[in-house]
């Protein structure tokens, strides 16, 4: 999902949840408590989506700035899965459980569409409060650490230096670090056609310690290894590489583009 979906959600939660909530006002139903509650939904959670509270995973390679160093961005890191969690906890249940407690609360003669809601939103707010939960559980112990590279360019057959920067405040933990050459390739099965993503390729990478910075060097041969492709090219099979810490209860990704050289 890109960004740019988000507006046909806002508008159409937008529209729904204004016909149900004026429509409330005149003739109050269980049904319409319903569209009102999803239609208010989709336009908190888009809303939420349009102003960058709610992030997406990040595909390209982000790199910022920071002395000689380029640091690279996260797909998504542990703050923003725990707020991604949280906000869809927030926006997604309440309007569902605020319409069914008014169902129930003001009609005289008990409905069983308006039971059917409750139930609904009891489980969605479940739902989404285990997965909150989850998310919270499995980003208690993760370190602070940030990944910078060499250069803002790598290329392939060039030596490629990462640098792990870890929080000084944090006890130095095993580092797991992968760097993942992942396979978009279309498979053809009978009249179907299946989009496999999968691991291609692995490299382990040897971390040399020094304080509070590991480092490691690799070189990715252009020979025995393919170069990053284009997000949104329709030309299958295509190569995306990525940079994998991998902790006890999580692993955070990081993008990476390997580029060929230009002759």
């Amino acid at each position: 999902m890109q960004k740019w979906h988000a507006f046909p959600l806002l508008a159409a939660g937008t529209l729904a949840a204004a016909i149900a909530i004026l429509s409330l006002l005149h003739t109050p139903s269980a049904g319409i408590e319903w569209l009102a509650a999803t239609g208010l939904a989709l336009f908190l959670a888009s809303l939420c989506l349009l102003i960058n509270l709610i992030r997406l995973p990040r595909q390209q390679m982000t790199l910022t700035p920071r002395d000689s160093l380029h640091l690279l961005q996260p797909r998504l890191s542990p703050g923003q899965q725990r707020q991604n969690a949280l906000l869809l906890l927030l926006t997604l249940s309440l309007p569902f459980v605020f319409f069914s407690i008014h169902a129930e609360a003001t009609h005289a003669e008990p409905l069983r569409f308006s039971h059917m809601l409750a139930l609904a939103a009891a489980a969605l707010l479940l739902w989404l409060a285990i997965r909150c939960a989850r998310t919270f559980w499995r980003t208690r112990n993760i370190p602070t650490i940030q990944i910078a590279l060499s250069t803002p360019t790598p290329h392939m057959d060039d030596p490629l230096t990462i640098h792990f920067l870890l929080a000084t405040t944090t006890p130095s933990p095993t580092l797991d670090v992968r760097l993942v050459c992942i396979e978009h390739a279309l498979l053809h099965i009978g009249r179907y056609v299946h989009l496999a993503v999968r691991p291609k390729h692995e490299l382990t990478l040897q971390l040399a310690p020094s304080q509070n910075t590991h480092a490691a060097t690799v070189i990715v041969d252009s020979i025995q290894f393919p170069p990053s492709g284009q997000w949104g090219n329709t030309m299958y099979p295509f190569y995306h590489w990525e940079i994998q810490v991998r902790h006890a209860t999580m692993t955070i990704t990081y993008p990476l583009t390997i580029t060929r050289r230009a002759k």
